[in-house]
């Protein structure tokens, strides 16, 4: 019951570890925020109570919270402390492979994830490495379509894309002194991969943050993310929407010579004018971060 969000289990559970402290809980929600509501018959100690809370939903992992809002009062004498909590989320991992050959929606494809690794225990922040080569989709030209905050669409050629993730910022091990559109490392399948912002990387306002700041960005929530391969290298970019994929005829890509700006243009293939989508440069952008050496 605890692990699908039900608000009386994890009353139930919290009650149980804190009465003896003499407090009692109460729990409410607000979308996704669990409220945990505390009354004490004496003051207490937050750390160690914050403690005890976190370590109950670590070991229960009730689903559909990502953050824990604590309020503590002592009866007769008002509020005392709040304290808020930022819990890990699930990883959704969607087998793009599978997902374009059986047709099926991107709600069917999403594969149960393994544990994430912690980075603690990084030392230096790795180079992008070689992924195992894997078959063609289809011979046919198919494209992703997300959103980047345009007004038109964008898409990638999916032979570039090896698979789509939706991790929580706090899976995001940032690393100093990289460009602003370089958010940190992430656990994929065992190996650190780097994650890009690609708004800040075509020179746009970042939909993460209200300003073009890698470290406001990551108290944004959940990540979508395209993990790119381009021979040698493997690559994350967070985008704001991930769709759909549709195919069509390369012959009908369009210049982009003239129709964007100067700094968006070098990483625009082509222009799809009847469906009125972009079509990113995935090489180009391999190559603008290998050339900014931040690895």
């Amino acid at each position: 019951m605890v692990q699908t969000g039900n608000l009386q289990a994890i009353r139930t559970l919290l009650n149980q570890k804190l009465q003896p402290q003499g407090i009692t809980v109460n729990t409410t929600t607000q979308g996704s925020k669990l409220i945990i509501q505390l009354t004490a018959s004496q003051a207490c100690d937050r750390t160690r109570t914050v403690s005890k809370i976190q370590e109950s939903l670590k070991t229960q992992k009730p689903q559909g919270f990502q953050t824990v809002d604590i309020t503590a009062h002592q009866a007769g004498k008002g509020q005392l402390w709040t304290h808020r909590l930022t819990l890990t989320p699930p990883t959704l991992t969607i087998d793009l492979a599978a997902w374009l050959e059986s047709g099926s929606s991107l709600q069917e494809s999403i594969l149960e994830p393994s544990s994430p690794l912690e980075p603690d225990g990084l030392t230096s922040p790795p180079t992008l490495r070689e992924k195992p080569v894997i078959e063609p989709v289809s011979p046919e030209q198919r494209y992703l379509c997300f959103q980047l905050g345009l007004d038109n669409k964008v898409m990638l050629p999916v032979e570039y894309i090896q698979e789509i993730v939706r991790v929580g910022v706090n899976q995001v091990l940032a690393v100093p002194d990289t460009p602003s559109y370089a958010l940190g490392l992430y656990n994929w399948r065992g190996e650190m991969l780097w994650l890009v912002d690609l708004n800040l990387l075509l020179g746009l306002e970042s939909f993460l943050a209200g300003q073009n700041s890698s470290e406001t960005a990551l108290h944004s929530g959940l990540l979508n993310i395209l993990v790119l391969k381009d021979q040698q290298l493997i690559l994350g970019v967070i985008v704001q929407q991930v769709e759909e994929i549709e195919q069509h005829s390369p012959d009908q890509l369009q210049s982009p010579l003239g129709l964007f700006t100067p700094e968006l243009e070098p990483f625009i293939l082509g222009y799809f004018r009847e469906v009125q989508s972009i079509v990113l440069n995935a090489e180009a952008i391999f190559t603008m971060i290998h050339e900014q050496s931040y690895q």
